[in-house]
C-alpha cells in the first residue's frame, strides 16, 4: 500500500460534546479533534490532516486521504478514529520534538483514496526507558 507522510510543523486540539439522543447524529457524546500541519512549502502547498476521536468511531479506522499525486495542493488526510486513541497520540505530540505524522491508503488512480491507517511518530533516537522527563522532551 501507498505511503503518505510529513514532519508535523504545527497543530490545534480541541474537545467538546455533541448532544446525545436521534437529534445528535453519528456524534452523540464526546468529541476531539486533533488538526496537523506540515510546512508550507515554496509553492504553497501545505500537507494537513484532521484526526477525529469520538465513541461513534469505536469500531476501527476509517477517512480517506486526498490529493494523492498533486504535489502542488498538499496531502490531505481525514481520520475518523476511536475516542481511546486520542490520549495515546497527543500525548505523543505534545512530549515529542519533532513529531511526523504518517499513513497508508488503498492502491488506486484517483487523488483520493480510502485511508487504511494512520500514526503520529517520534522522529528522535531516544534510548528506551528514559521516561516522560527525559533531557530532549518538549516542555
Amino acid at each position: 500500500m501507498p505511503i503518505g507522510e510529513f514532519e508535523i510543523e504545527k497543530y490545534y486540539v480541541a474537545q467538546g460534546r455533541f448532544v446525545d439522543g436521534p437529534a445528535s447524529g453519528l456524534l452523540a457524546g464526546p468529541v476531539s479533534v486533533i488538526d496537523v500541519y506540515g510546512e508550507v512549502e515554496a509553492s504553497g502547498s501545505q500537507a494537513t490532516a484532521q484526526l477525529l476521536f469520538a465513541p461513534a468511531f469505536d469500531g476501527g479506522l476509517s477517512g480517506d486521504v486526498d490529493n494523492v499525486g498533486l504535489p502542488a495542493v498538499g496531502l490531505r488526510v481525514w481520520a475518523n478514529l476511536p475516542y481511546e486513541d486520542f490520549t495515546r497520540m497527543y500525548d505523543i505530540l505534545r512530549n515529542e520534538a519533532p513529531v511526523r505524522l504518517w499513513c497508508e491508503y488503498e492502491e488506486g488512480t484517483t487523488a483520493t483514496r480510502q485511508l487504511t491507517m494512520v500514526g503520529i511518530s517520534s522522529l528522535s533516537n531516544e534510548k528506551p526507558g528514559e521516561g516522560p522527563a527525559d533531557s530532549d522532551s518538549v516542555n
